[in-house]
Formats: C-alpha cells, structure tokens, sequence
C-alpha cells in the first residue's frame, strides 16, 4: 500500500485517539448544560443539572465568583459536538480505508506470467518492484582510507564507524532498504555523500540520515552545523525528510534511539 493508504490509516488512528480522549473527559456521565441568557444588556451563566434517569431539574444561575463551573459546562457542551463531528469523519475514512484495502492495482503486474512480464512495464509498480527499482541505482560512494579500520557491516560493506555499522544492522534488521554514503546532487550544484538514504516503503518517500558522531568537538560540531545547513537550503529539513542522529564522548549512540528513528519515519 502507498501513501494514500497509509495517510488514512493515519488519520483514522489519529481521530479514533481524539474521541477517546474526548470521552474520557465525559466519564461521569453528566449531561449538565449551561443555559445563557441576557438581562438589561449583560450576560447570565445558568446551570441547569441533569442526571441520567432523572428528569431536568430547575436551573441555578451561576455567580461570578463560580465562572470555573461555566467554563467547565461550555467545554463538556463543545466536547460532545467535537465527538458527533469526529465519529462522522472517522466511520468515512474508515469507509474508505475499507475500500483502498480491497484494491491492489500494484498486484496486477505480478499476476502475469513470467515470461508476459518481460513484454511490458507495469504503470504502477509493487512494493517489492519499487524497491528493486530503487536499489538497483548502481553508484560510486566515497572511498575510505585503507589505514583507517575495517568495520564491516551485516551486509559485508565497509563503513567509517561503528555507529554507522550499528544504524546500518539495525536497519537491516527492521527490513529497510538503504545506500551507504550514495553521492547526492543538491539544486546549489553540490553533490554531498549522505551517510545513508533510506526508504520508507509503504510511503514511498526516501529521507537522508546523517549521523553526527564527534559533537563534543568543537570543529567536527562546526562542520556539522554547516552540512545541516546546506541540506535545508537544498529543501531537506529535520523531522521531514532530515533524519538526524548525533553522539559525543559521554552520550555514545543508542540502538533504541535509532530504533525510535525507524519507527517515526520509515514505517508505515
């Protein structure tokens, strides 16, 4: 599934949290209102209690000194409008959820033959294509001083750093595709050598991941200010499609945050 499906699955996790929420501010079961009214020009707050199974009772008009209850009411009122109107939007992207479930034009392609495939190129491609596709951009990465020390990661290549390695089989490990320090060419006519572009695959959407691992050194802290820099000029911004993760001497890297990174950016 593509971005569409996973923009629904999106939106209707997000309402389904948003009226829960809601309800649980309405546990009581209270169905008090507030009543307004207006007398020579001002403004008077009335409450007028109700109890399930009980019938309304006479209102009671709030004093001034009391303003924290009439606030309380007009929230209790809007956060019953808010849940009708979510529920209504959330049963429609569910609806449609739904529907884009049981469709799978990406599929089409793969339900031919073998030897049919290799008459046509399929419009939409399946994941598993797209990937393929994606990886099989042959490229020549930056080339690592034979006096510096071999580290190999899971996939038998050689990065600079064992924090690299670590990303890299932790990315490994959670099946995203990535390209160690594939060249990038950026619109200011600078090709930069990101340590990994990764994919997220059920978005289609590559991020640049740039971990920055001397950050209690003063001059490799500079550089580093000045590589984020010229990403967001070329249009790459932190949180969107920046991934950024950062180390020193007394806060070495940690496998969770990596696996936190993965989560907020290359799942579904």
């Amino acid at each position: 599934m593509g971005t569409i499906y996973s923009t629904l699955l999106s939106e209707e996790q997000k309402l389904r949290r948003q009226i829960e929420y809601l309800q649980k501010q309405l546990e009581d079961g209270s169905e008090d209102i507030l009543e307004i009214s207006y007398s020579k020009g001002h403004v008077q707050y009335y409450h007028r209690p109700l109890k399930a199974g009980e019938t309304r009772q006479k209102r009671l008009y709030i004093r001034k000194s009391e303003r924290g209850l009439a606030e309380n009411l007009a929230q209790r009122d809007y956060n019953r409008k808010l849940i009708a109107e979510l529920e209504k939007r959330w049963k429609i992207i569910e609806k449609a959820r739904s529907v884009y479930e049981q469709t799978s034009p990406e599929k089409i392609g793969s339900s031919f033959n073998k030897e049919r495939q290799e008459l046509f190129r399929p419009l939409i491609l399946s994941n598993e294509q797209f990937v393929l596709e994606w990886q099989d951009e042959s490229y020549e990465g930056k080339p690592i001083a034979d006096e510096l020390a071999e580290i190999l990661t899971a996939r038998g290549e050689r990065v600079r750093s064992k924090s690299e390695k670590i990303i890299a089989d932790t990315l490994v490990r959670h099946g995203i595709p990535y390209k160690y320090e594939c060249p990038l060419d950026l619109p200011q006519g600078l090709t930069v050598y990101p340590d990994f572009r990764v994919l997220n695959v059920a978005q289609r959407r590559e991020f640049i991941w740039e971990h920055l691992g001397m950050m209690d050194n003063e001059s490799y802290a500079s550089k580093a200010v000045t590589k984020i820099n010229t990403y967001m000029r070329a249009g790459y911004f932190p949180g969107i499609t920046l991934i950024l993760t950062m180390e020193s001497t007394q806060a070495p890297l940690s496998t969770r945050i990596i696996e936190m990174m993965i989560e907020q950016y290359l799942k579904d």
